[in-house]
């Protein structure tokens, strides 16, 4: 009985012709079966990374083009009278905005609210936020910047990083939804919480000077009859 099942193995092995034997070629071994991601070539760029910049230019593009238009559009007072109501508007809606979700998140790190109530506050208040960033800069081009005044460079620089470093918080956010609602500050990482401190104090920096700025220039053009 033992020889006979030693000898099965052989006899189905000489049951296969040798014509279809050698067209089988070798046998390759048996292990687990590559995703069609690890067969497909890899074109050196990730899409998402694409996908990621293109708010980012566009940020770029609209300042610049808010920029070269103010510096080369001489508007009459009346255009610039409404420019500058809706520049003031336009302030009003995002700074405002930045504000209440700011103070809601230093409310979280004195451990007075839940995790994800500044990220969702940020996230229901983004159209008030880009929408507002969208109307200072197209106010922007009718109010007759001074680009030879240094503040001036100062201000429009600093609101080209406030839209970039919008972008650069919107990722941390959404690591702070993914988190437990009960999760306090010091519970997360240093690194996430040291970038989280870096965009906010950039934010208000920014804010702040840009606001400073404007009322400066305001101010001083009402004085001289600018």
């Amino acid at each position: 009985m033992i020889d006979s099942l030693a000898q099965a193995p052989a006899a189905e092995e000489s049951a296969i012709p040798a014509g279809e034997a050698t067209s089988r070629g070798p046998a390759t071994p048996r292990g687990p079966v590559p995703s069609p991601e690890a067969l497909a070539p890899r074109t050196g760029r990730a899409p998402g990374r694409a996908l990621g910049a293109l708010p980012a230019l566009l940020c770029v593009a609209g300042w610049l083009a808010s920029v070269l238009v103010g510096h080369n559009l001489d508007t009459a007072q009346d255009v610039h009278r409404i420019g500058l109501a809706v520049h003031i508007l336009a302030l009003v809606v995002s700074f405002g905005t930045i504000l209440v979700i700011d103070w809601i998140g230093l409310l979280w790190l004195l451990g007075k609210r839940e995790i994800h109530e500044p990220g969702r506050l940020e996230s229901a208040a983004k159209p008030l936020i880009w929408g507002g960033l969208a109307m200072l800069l197209a106010s922007g081009a009718f109010i007759n910047p001074d680009l030879s005044s240094i503040p001036t460079r100062v201000k429009l620089v600093c609101v080209l990083v406030i839209m970039l470093n919008g972008l650069a918080i919107a990722p941390l956010m959404h690591r702070l939804l993914a988190m437990p609602s009960n999760t306090r500050f010091g519970e997360v990482a240093r690194g996430l919480r040291a970038r989280l401190m870096l965009a906010l104090s950039v934010s208000q920096a920014c804010w702040w000077t840009a606001v400073l700025i404007g009322l400066l220039n305001s101010t001083l053009r009402r004085w001289t009859g600018g």
